[in-house]
């Protein structure tokens, strides 16, 4: 489970109920200045949820970009088959959705985006080969 996510997580908890791109700014402010790490993720984006259909998520940009060919979409679809989630593509973005149909993941070329800490990991592992602290050593 990414303990960076849930870092950020909290900080961004923390601003209380200002407006949503207020916290975005302020998370970007912070992650110049000391930036939540485990390995090789670095969360440093904010997305606001839009109440029961879209969650408060935290997200990563990434150096490395995930080639969106045909076996970068089979990889997709393998993950959302192994948490149960249905993946829609909308604009050269790929969503993740739940059974409510709650969207849960984006995914773009260089840049992810989970509303749990696991399914960070999970996209950031499988999709863009990221490691944590603990597979690194």
């Amino acid at each position: 489970m990414s303990l960076a996510w849930k870092e950020t997580k909290k900080f961004v908890d923390s601003l209380g109920n200002y407006p949503k791109t207020v916290k975005k700014t302020e998370l970007e402010k912070v992650v110049k200045e000391k930036p939540f790490k485990q390995g090789d993720f670095t969360p440093n984006y904010f997305s606001s949820g839009y109440g029961l259909y879209h969650p408060d998520a935290i997200g990563m940009t990434v150096e490395k970009t995930f080639v969106i060919d045909r076996e970068g979409y089979d990889k997709i679809l393998s993950l959302a088959k192994e948490r149960n989630l249905t993946v829609k593509e909308e604009c050269s973005t790929f969503n993740l959705y739940d059974s409510k149909g709650i969207r849960v993941a984006q995914i773009l070329k260089s840049l992810f985006i989970a509303s749990d800490p696991d399914l960070f990991e999970g996209i950031g592992t499988k999709l863009y080969g990221l490691k944590t602290d603990s597979e690194k050593k």
